[in-house]
This record gives structure tokens, sequence and C-alpha cells, in this order.
């Protein structure tokens, strides 16, 4: 799909945008005008805000893990944690801080390290697009201080008649630089009354290769299936979908344990139906995710180390019950939603079966929310939307348990004891307001500007963690970290400014953001006497140790720093025998994030040297700026400027394009979080596809055709001893090693075969 096919269904602002997105890779089908509408306008602009859609067939990361389609998203990146962990980052924020759903489920990660974020559970071959609303939230979609992202699962759809009509999408493939591949989709059958489909998908792949070697422990499987069923009922449609997912065995290197398995089930249930032009969508979501997580099933253990395993676990049930009615030339939406969400994770080891510490022991958020919204043209060249959402929060934790053995260490009983004795319930009363306005200079240039007060409460870990292990969410900063129960929830005051230009051979969306936020949930140092004594302890060895009293008098008495102090608070204590010398706390701060991105493009030649075809230009640009207000240091893991700049060639059944992606060094690192910066980067990939036949796609294409070093800023820090990437640190008193942090992949091919019927 072209800069053309755009202009030919401009029936939106921002449909230009959502094109380039597309097209920047040269490895999407073309798409017709009456099937444009069904996958890129969704809902009337202003009222949805502005949507960018993002197909999940683009290229862009040989791994099936669908948030490294962000990176195709003007103010988006990836987080990194694994083949299969990656978080969705957006103008600098990441993790809880988005509203991050998977057809309209918002899902509680059974991981504490979000080994399992929520697009986890949306692999690409399922994925029928990815929607991130463009700058400010708007209130209806949910709470979330960084922006709103919705995954979108291919689903059946009603027929035009009662002769029944069957129809599939599927699609396989395969990459060199993992030995990787797998396949998956959608078989359903339909009339104009019912509807059903299967679905399933299977991915798999190797450690993945980078200049200088292998990544150990990359690899990863995971599987899904699933069925939904709806039916028509007058001017109503009821609902059902249920989907298993299975990950197996799955390395993640920058954390302290990898991924043994996943066993998961989601139930959305959703009833839809229109009463004198009043919209009525009633939902109701389940899931339960069961996790363990383990030290030796991926990774080599070393010699001496105790097997570790984790089993974790979270379930969440969520519900949304809203109206839309027309209302004074637009449209009023008012609704009810919220959730419930569990989490549990105990830390034992498997050959001493009497070893347990219940860290997380039924961690519990209850949101209930509420919200009114209305958006509608003022004039003909006038849109706004005004917004206000109200929710309560409350959030609890049973008490923390330990193990009947005597191997648990003295100071881990006496921060249990701590915490059981300590008032552990919260309640917050949140409130988020949101306006925002377009004026139509003239049918080519449009510009808007926004503002919004959103509010984030603490997650269950913020708030519950009170070991210090590397459990913080995913942050893979190599930091031991402790939560505060006393956290008061986040609240961003955001500033958004745009200029919209969509000519008749180019287009331009310019955004600019200013996002202060008080009370920002950072972890800090723990107190301001950190352990400085040396000791060559392997931190891979040394991940909760039963050490006796005896056992932590001859531990200790191997320090003999000229100078050195000693730890002097149980939090140390454990946090050095874990291998950080110097743990920290979430604390509230302040900080603010500010930046621009853009999307431009241009039709370059509509008949290119006289062949016919079609030579496009596109391009978007990401900068973002994060820094702390109360003290002179930078935010963490906040991704570098970069542009992803692409040339392609388009005839009517193929397309060939070539893409540059542009990453500057990142020096503006977190002082706190002991985060090294990055050299700037240059990659070069290819790509093509062919239509042979209707229906039929055949994509192939190159990544990284220079074989170029480079280390992703968002990517965390090796772990894995024995692999071909240094430890993060050799021990607890050592500063991370810039060597350790993971690589990005090196040359690899792939091939994508797709048949939608």
């Amino acid at each position: 799909m072209g800069f053309s096919t755009c202009k030919r269904a401009a029936a939106a602002r921002g449909l230009c945008l959502v094109s380039a997105l597309a097209a920047s890779t040269g490895a999407i089908p073309a798409i017709a005008d009456e099937e444009l509408d069904s996958i890129l306008i969704l809902g009337s602009p202003l009222q949805r805000g502005e949507v960018i859609a993002v197909d999940p067939r683009i290229p862009g990361s040989f791994a099936p893990d669908s948030a490294a389609l962000l990176g195709r998203v003007p103010g988006g990146n990836v987080v990194n944690n694994g083949g299969l962990s990656g978080q969705v980052q957006y103008r600098g924020l990441f993790g809880a801080r988005l509203s991050t759903s998977v057809d309209g489920q918002v899902i509680a990660p059974g991981g504490p390290n979000w080994m399992d974020p929520p697009l986890h559970y949306a692999p690409k071959a399922l994925l029928e697009s990815l929607d991130v609303q463009r700058g400010i939230s708007s209130v209806s979609l949910g709470p979330g201080i960084g922006g709103t992202v919705q995954a979108n699962l291919k689903t059946s759809v009603f027929s035009d008649s009662a002769a029944w009509k069957f129809s599939g999408n599927v699609v396989a493939d395969g990459h060199t630089v993992d030995e990787g591949g797998g396949g998956g989709g959608i078989l359903s059958i339909a009339n104009n009354r019912h509807r059903f489909h299967v679905l399933g998908t299977y991915e798999t792949g190797d450690d993945f290769d980078f200049p200088g070697g292998t990544v150990r422990a990359s690899e990863y499987e995971r599987w899904a299936v699933g069925a939904g069923y709806g039916i028509k009922l007058g001017d109503s449609e009821l609902s059902l979908s249920y989907r298993h997912h299975e990950t197996g065995p799955t390395g993640n290197p920058p954390f302290p344990l990898d991924i043994a398995l996943f066993d998961s089930e989601f139930f959305k249930g959703e009833f839809k139906t229109e009463i004198d032009q009043a919209k009525v969508t009633l939902r109701v979501t389940y899931s339960d995710i069961i996790h363990r997580m383990d030290n030796f099933t991926t990774r080599p253990r070393p010699a001496g180390t105790p097997r570790i395993e984790v089993p974790a676990s979270g379930d969440s049930i969520g519900f949304l019950a809203s109206v839309a009615h027309p209302l004074w030339g637009g449209e009023v939406h008012l609704g009810v939603d919220g959730y419930r969400t569990q989490n549990n994770a105990t830390v034992t080891q498997p050959d001493n079966t009497g070893f347990a510490i219940g860290t997380f022991n039924d961690a519990q958020i209850n949101r209930t929310g509420t919200f009114v919204e209305w958006a509608g043209d003022l004039t003909p060249r006038d849109e706004l939307e005004v917004g206000v959402r109200y929710d309560y929060v409350s959030t609890d934790a049973d008490d923390a348990f330990i193990g009947s053995s005597p191997p648990v260490p003295p100071p881990v009983v006496g921060l249990v004891g701590a915490f059981n004795a300590s008032d552990r319930s919260r309640q917050d009363h949140n409130v988020d307001a949101v306006v925002k306005y377009e004026r139509k200079v003239s049918k080519k240039l449009a510009l808007s500007v926004g503002g919004a007060r959103k509010v984030r409460s603490p997650s269950y870990i913020e708030r519950y963690g009170f070991l210090p292990i590397e459990v913080t969410a995913g942050l893979a900063d190599g930091n031991n970290t402790i939560g505060d129960v006393a956290l008061e929830p986040e609240t961003a005051y955001i500033a958004d400014a745009g200029i919209d230009w969509n000519g008749e051979k180019t287009y331009l969306a310019l955004r600019g953001f200013y996002n202060r936020i008080d009370d920002f949930i950072q972890s800090t140092p723990f107190d301001d006497t950190p352990t400085t004594l040396e000791a060559s302890i392997d931190p891979n060895t040394a991940i909760l140790s039963p050490l006796t009293p005896a056992g932590a008098a001859a531990f200790f008495a191997q320090f003999d720093g000229p100078g050195g102090i000693a730890p002097n608070s149980p939090v140390e204590i454990v946090s050095l025998v874990n291998g950080d010398a110097t743990p920290l706390q979430f604390a509230n701060v302040d900080a603010v994030l500010f930046g621009m991105d853009l999307a431009f493009g241009a039709v370059v030649s509509d008949d290119f040297m006289g062949t016919g075809g079609q030579l496009l230009f596109d391009s978007i640009v990401t900068y973002v700026r994060g820094k702390r207000r109360d003290i002179d240091d930078d935010l963490y893991r906040v991704t570098p400027a970069r542009s992803v700049l692409t040339l392609g060639y388009e005839r009517s059944t193929w397309r060939i394009a070539a893409e540059g992606v542009l990453v500057a060094a990142q020096s503006n690192v977190s002082l706190t979080n002991g985060e090294l910066p990055t050299d700037g980067y240059q990659l070069l990939n290819l790509y093509g596809e062919w239509r042979p036949l209707d229906g039929v796609r055949i994509a192939a294409g190159i990544e990284n055709v220079t074989n170029a070093f480079y280390q992703q800023h968002l990517a965390g820090y090796n772990r894995i001893p024995g692999s071909d990437v240094a430890l993060f640190r050799p021990n607890p008193f050592a500063a991370l090693d810039p060597n350790g942090r993971i690589p990005g992949s090196g040359i690899g091919g792939f091939l994508q075969v797709g048949y939608r019927f």
C-alpha cells in the first residue's frame, strides 16, 4: 500500500501517517480502498484520537515479539528483555505506565519481572493490528500516564447473507539468525447471524547470532490455540472467545532467571446493542496465568550454585459497561470499568524442599473507574474532545512466609517479620482529565493542541517487594530493589501540540510534548551508607544461598577491603548475598519528559524512470529526553534519538524497499540506576514482496545487511555465564561492564508466506 492509496481513501486525518508506517517496510500487501476502512480507520478520528494501526506483517525483528512493532511508531520503541519479553515504550515511558491491552483485556503478568508483558499474549501470527493512540490518550481508554497500546487479535466476521462462508488467514515464516520459524492463523465459518473461528500458532527459535558470537540462553518456544463464537440477535451481538497459551523454555539473558514455562488461559464475553441511537457495550474478561522461572532449565548453572525455582501466578478479572450517544453535534461516552488482579511468587530450591520464601502472597490490586467523555465538531473546522475519569484503587498483600527448614538466612527471617507487622492496605483516589482541540486551517493543514492530568497508582511490586532481589517488573538494571508501602500515586501533567500536512504527494505529522510527573516512582539508594568492601564473589552463584549463622560469619570474614563499611542492615546483608552491594528502593521523586516525534513521506515519482512504478520515501523520527527534577540525573532506559528512513519501489504485484535505521548515541543515562551510555549505530535492511496470486503473499528480506555490531540502549545486561557476551559485572562491588549489554542481532535473512481466502 503506497501513499497514493492513502490519498484515495483519506477519509480521516492521520490516515497518511498510517499508510506511511505500513509502506515504510515495503513488505505488506496492497489493500483495496474498501478494505482499508476496516483495517485502518478505527472509529471517527477525534472520538478515538489519532490511532496508528500498525500492520503485524511489517518486518523489523526476527523474533515473533509483537512489541517490536513499536519501533515503527513515531515516539515508540521496544524494551528488549528477551525474545518473548519485550515491553512497549512510548515517549520514554514503559511497563505499567502504559495502558496496554489485548483484545480489550487488561492482563496481570504472571511473572514479577514481567517476563510475560501484555503483548507476550499477542503473537504476530494471531495479531490483526496493533493500535497506538498518538499523543494524549482518551479517558474512555482507561488510566495510564504514558499512552495507550491496544492489540487486536484476528477474529471471525459476519457475512452479508444466510449462506455459510468459509475463510482463513494463515502465515508461516523462517529466519536464519536464530534458525527459528513458525506459523499460525485463523480459520472461520460465518453467515449473517452466526460466526465461529479457531486459531492457533507455534513459534520456536534457537540462540541468536551477533557479530562476535552467539547470545547464549536466548532461545524461545511458544504456542497458542483458541476459539470464538458470535451471534446476532436483532440489533444486538453476543460474542465469546477463549485462548490457551503456553510458553516453553525461553531465555531471558538480562534476568537472573529464565522462563521455564507459562501456562495461561484467557476468556472474554462481550454484548453489544443499540437502543434508540445509544450504543451499549458490556464486557467481562478473565485470565489465569501459571508461571515458573529457574536458573537451570535454559542457562548453564555454575558449579556450587543451588538450583533456584520460582513458581508464580497472576490472575485478573476485568469488566466494562459503557454507552455512547449522539449529543450536541458529537457523541458523549459514559462508562464504568475496572479490574481485580492477584499475584503470587515463591522462591524455592528444588534440591532443598524445606526452603521457601513467599515474596508475594496474594498481592492484590482492585480498580473501579468511571468516565464521561464528549467529542465532536464545534464548527466545520473546529473539533474538541473533553473527558474526565475517576478511579478508586485499593492495594493489599497477605503475609509473606518462609519454609520450615533452617537454611533460610536469619536476615531474611527478620525482613519477613517486619513486612508482616506492617500495615499494607492502601487506597488511592485518582482523577484524570483530558482536553484535545484541533483546527482545520485548510484542506491540507490541521493544527492540534491538548492537555491532560493523568494519575497512576503504584504496582504491587513497587509497594510490596520487601526482599532485596532483582524483581523490578523488568527494569533489568542489575540492581536489587525493594518496595515501599507508603508510595504515593504518580501524577502527570501533559501538554501536546501538533501539525498535520496532507498534500497531493507529501505528508507530514509532527508532534511536540511535555510531560511533568510529580511523585514519579524511581528506584533510589536504599540508604546513605553503601557497602564499599571489596570481595570476589560471583553473583550468579549467590542467589539466596542458604547461609547458616556460621556460614554467614565465614561469608563476611572474606571482606578485607581497607576502610570498608560493613553492611549495616538486613536489607544490605541479604542484597549482598544476592550479588548487589548497593541495593535500591522505590521512592517518589519528581521527573519530566519532553521531546518530539515526526512522520514524513513523499511520492518521489509516480512513474519512476518510465517504468510505471512508484518511487516512495517514508520516514519516522523520535526524540525523547527524560530527567529528574529533584536532583541532577536522567531517567532510566529512555530511548535514544532514532529515525527510520525508507526508499521503496512499488508495482502492482511486487515491491522492494531499502530501509535505514539511524540511532544516536545515548549519554543521558541514569546514574542512580548505574546505567551505561551506548554508542550510536546505523543499520541497513532490504525487503521485498511478491503477490503472484489473489490472497497469496510472499515476502523476504535481509536485516542488518552489513553485519554491524550494535547495542540497543533499551536492551538489558547479560547474566549468562559462558556466553559470547561478557557478564554484566564480575562481583557485587564491580561496576557494570559495558561489554555486558545484550547486542543486537547480526545479519539474517527471512522468508514469509501468507495466504488469505
